[in-house]
């Protein structure tokens, strides 16, 4: 298996991504659910290495133009949340 991704220099932490959304968003709280959901994931970071050993491919895309874009959707966007809400 060959992972595809940004490996670990586009890794940030939810302490770094709150930081960049109250800074493209303005500050915000941020609680904590003790409940676990479906698709929760502890840490997770996946190393691209072999997929540029066996083709040459490395990210072109950083982690800010993702975020940046994610953010735009958002705005136009600003119900999108509600499609991923469990009762």
């Amino acid at each position: 298996m060959i992972n595809i991704s940004g490996g670990a220099a586009s890794a940030m932490s939810l302490r770094q991504l709150n930081l960049w959304c109250d800074a493209r968003f303005g500050p915000h709280m941020v609680a904590s659910r003790p409940d676990t959901r479906a698709y929760d994931i502890p840490w997770l970071v996946l190393d691209n290495a072999l997929a540029e050993d066996a083709w040459g491919w490395k990210p072109l895309t950083t982690i800010a133009d993702i975020l940046e874009e994610i953010a735009s959707h958002a705005e136009k966007h600003p119900n999108w949340l509600d499609l991923t809400e469990t009762s």
